[in-house]
């Protein structure tokens, strides 16, 4: 049997392009990106304890560049440039900040950061002294996450308790742009296609990859938008 990044290179070659296609003011309303040979099923997760289905979201979406909604005073050090406020006072995304960017984070009010690096957040004096909620979702860059990866993210970022949520690669590109769309997808009801198309605004180059773009696509093809399985 092929390795796993060639089956899965094999199966996105089946899809149709799903970002930078159409205007953000004109989705397609579809439920995500379609092809007549999709993805296999997601293998079986643990199941959530944070289930959810929400209505799906009204035909205007608002597209968030890089530092948008960002603070005025807002770090540009490393890993903060593509700064950006994704949801006010839920959820914003980039990339790591250095020790004085997370204790600004933390003087903002931000509650919570979500590093889904294979390295951990904890080796940062800084992030250790403003004492954040955290999740650390380990993914090798160019990848998509697991199932459990992706609910685990889903249910930490809804969770009240933990909001407003940071969420962080090294640079805030393919791995934050794609538990972004699955934020959107998942809980604000964005058609995938649209999320996936934000994501484009983050850089051709360093955006969502085959691999990444593989699995959204299971996963919309196998949950409904607006549901947190």
């Amino acid at each position: 049997m092929p390795p796993l990044r060639a089956r899965l290179l094999l199966a996105a070659a089946a899809l149709p392009v799903v970002a930078g296609c159409g205007s953000p003011g004109t989705p397609s309303g579809s439920t995500g990106p379609r092809s007549s040979v999709s993805p296999s099923p997601l293998p079986a997760a643990t199941p959530s304890t944070c289930a959810r289905k929400v209505a799906p979201a009204s035909p205007s979406f608002a597209f968030v560049p890089p530092r948008g909604n960002a603070p005025a005073d807002a770090p540009l050090g490393q890993g903060m440039t593509t700064f950006s406020v994704v949801s006010p006072g839920i959820l914003a995304r980039g990339g790591t900040p250095l020790d004085s960017g997370f204790t600004w984070l933390k003087q903002r009010g931000w509650k919570s950061v979500v590093d889904v690096r294979t390295t951990d957040d904890n080796t940062y004096a800084g992030f250790v002294a403003d004492h954040f909620q955290y999740l650390w979702l380990s993914v090798d860059s160019g990848l998509g996450p697991t199932p459990d990866q992706a609910r685990s993210f889903l249910c930490f970022v809804v969770n009240p308790a933990n909001q407003p949520v940071y969420v962080h690669d090294n640079s805030g590109d393919e791995r934050v742009d794609t538990f972004v769309a699955l934020y959107r997808y998942a809980v604000q009801g964005w058609p995938m296609d649209v999320a996936v198309r934000e994501e484009k605004l983050y850089g051709d180059t360093k955006s969502i990859t085959l691999e990444q773009q593989t699995f959204l696509q299971a996963w919309a093809n196998q949950y409904p938008p607006g549901t947190i399985p």
